[in-house]
């Protein structure tokens, strides 16, 4: 509930959320309130006002954009800086507008606040922004309020403030934060990680693309354990050379304070800059992810990496998918797995082959030097395919393992494999992985088409959007049971019911709200709502996720 009374250019704000939904909050479904504030450099806005009715961490959003272009050198960004409360000192934070004239939400903190009236300021500061950056537009705001008794304000009241280096507003700009949560007993670990929008320091480009799946830079930087009553019981940061290093140093109430102090954004527990950041932690994953699915749930950050590739002159050109060197983000094919590995320098790679082309094209570029994915869990790796390559033009997929010693490679999930358009939406194969699938020293390669990691004739054979989708049933037709699958892009209501060959109502198998996005799957055994085992024929399943509704067929065979 809202309560808002507008007057001229103040606002009035009282703000509340429940706190289950506060963890995935999806701003395209709050309405803003209007501000239309327009600023050039060197303008400070009037005051703007917010009342809390009871000692709250508090989330800002603002709804901005800028005449600015990230791909383009000296256009890349202006920063605004936000003003708490008339404190220009510890109560201030700046905001670099990366997506330019295209409008877009930013998520912020803004700290801690007692009960009563406070207020916010915009400043442009166009010494801290592109040179030819002269315009912010601010169209809407809203806050969301955290009060001591929900249960997710340890997550919000141990966020970390990140002071950045003096080039963070053209290059590795921390564009988004989110936490992480493990229960060991009766103690609690919160660990917090930015995605940055590159890395221009350590990991080259081609081993990010090969072995991580992107050019951006995904590190945790805090790690607090916490018990039962909120006490700190340890807390850490991650230092220059990826150590694990104590905290020591200062806080604004329980926030800390790190600064960014190497090229790969390892963090410091000491020193300040010109850059401020208190980023929003509300994002989370879940645990059958790689870190990259938070990408994927805000598929900008995509952009954003490109366009920073662009400026900074990374790419080849013309691209060759036979060099090592990276070619536009939109050329290659990205795949999400997760596996098992034992062995020494173990290197595992995957491959692609076209329809009418005789040329297989690897994640490693077929090149030891470069990089490839060697370590246990949910990982991403991508293939560097010709310009304009389309989703029919693919034949075969190979996974290789490779060891000069005893290895065992046991692939357990083959999740996610997608391309991105020219606009930059992630278009997702309907995927259906059957079995684990294990490599040693003896067979080192397994071979599919992608006819069958698909299940679906090739005539049907398309790419979805990675947003709300519904995947052919598998195996269909089946005869005693059935598994279905759906991506969720946004926490909502999922309904999927069946239904008969007129309409009538078979099966209801969902009707649940689900908090977090992912794929899910579920397995219907052939029975209807009164547990009677259903007829040989024609069903429709049909599926509703918020305003998304899908509809596909299916046949039962007895």
């Amino acid at each position: 509930m809202h309560f808002r009374n507008l007057t001229s250019k103040y606002i009035y704000l009282i703000s509340w959320l429940p706190a289950l939904f506060f963890l995935w909050v999806n701003v395209s479904g709050f309405t803003l309130i209007e501000l239309n504030i327009d600023l050039n450099p060197g303008d400070m806005s009037d005051t703007v006002q917010f009342d809390l009715s009871a000692q709250s961490e508090v989330i800002l959003h603002l709804e901005m954009n800028s005449n600015t272009n990230w791909a383009v050198s000296g256009m890349e960004s202006a920063v605004l800086t936000l003003f708490i409360d008339e404190n220009y000192e510890d109560r201030n934070q700046d905001i670099v507008l990366f997506n330019g004239e295209q409008p877009f939400i930013y998520q912020v903190s803004i700290g801690r606040f007692d009960l009563g009236t406070h207020t916010l300021q915009f400043y442009f500061d166009g010494e801290k922004s592109s040179p030819n950056a002269d315009h912010i537009h601010i169209e809407k705001w809203d806050i969301i309020t955290i009060k001591s008794d929900d249960e997710n304000y340890d997550i919000v009241r141990f966020s970390p403030i990140l002071y950045g280096r003096d080039d963070n507003y053209y290059t590795d700009t921390p564009l988004l934060m989110w936490h992480e949560i493990e229960i060991a007993d009766k103690y609690r670990w919160l660990k917090y990680s930015i995605i940055w929008t590159n890395e221009d320091g350590g990991t080259s480009s081609s081993n990010l693309m090969s072995r991580w799946g992107r050019t951006t830079d995904i590190e945790w930087i805090y790690w607090v354990r916490i018990d039962s009553t909120g006490n700190i019981l340890e807390d850490y940061y991650q230092g220059s050379g990826h150590t694990t290093s104590t905290f020591h140093g200062e806080k604004v109430d329980d926030h800390p304070i790190l600064k960014t102090v190497t090229l790969n954004n390892m963090v410091s527990d000491e020193g300040i800059s010109d850059y401020k950041f208190f980023l929003s932690p509300q994002r989370s994953k879940g645990e059958d992810y790689s870190r990259e699915i938070l990408m994927d749930n805000n598929p900008w950050t995509y952009k954003i990496m490109t366009e920073e590739m662009i400026n900074e002159g990374k790419y080849e050109s013309p691209a060759d998918p036979f060099t090592v060197d990276v070619s536009d983000t939109r050329n290659y094919l990205y795949l999400e797995f997760n596996s098992q590995m034992q062995g020494i320098d173990l290197r595992l790679t995957f491959g692609v082959k076209l329809k009418d082309d005789l040329s297989w094209y690897y994640s490693d570029h077929n090149d030891p030097a470069v990089q490839s994915v060697n370590k246990t869990g949910w990982r991403r790796t991508t293939i560097e395919l010709p310009e304009g390559t389309f989703n029919d033009n693919l034949d075969s997929l190979k996974i290789i393992g490779y060891s000069d010693d005893d290895f065992s490679i046991i692939i357990t999930d083959l999740s996610k494999i997608f391309m991105i358009s020219n606009d930059f939406t992630l278009m997702k194969f309907p995927l259906v992985w059957k079995e684990n699938v294990v490599l040693d020293e003896i067979n080192s390669m397994a071979l599919f088409a992608f006819d069958g990691l698909t299940a679906i004739a090739e005539s049907q054979f398309a790419m979805t959007p990675d947003n709300f989708s519904l995947v052919q049933n598998y195996p269909n037709p089946f005869n005693a049971s059935t598994s279905f699958r759906y991506q969720l892009s946004n926490p909502c209501k999922v309904v999927l019911k069946i239904y008969n060959i007129e309409g009538q109502e078979i099966k209801t198998l969902i009707n649940k709200y689900h908090y977090s996005p992912g794929l899910y799957t579920i397995r219907w055994d052939g029975r209807n709502n009164a547990a009677r085992v259903v007829s040989s024929g024609l069903y429709f399943y049909r599926i509703t996720a918020g305003k998304f509704t899908q509809t596909r067929k299916m046949t039962i065979i007895k």
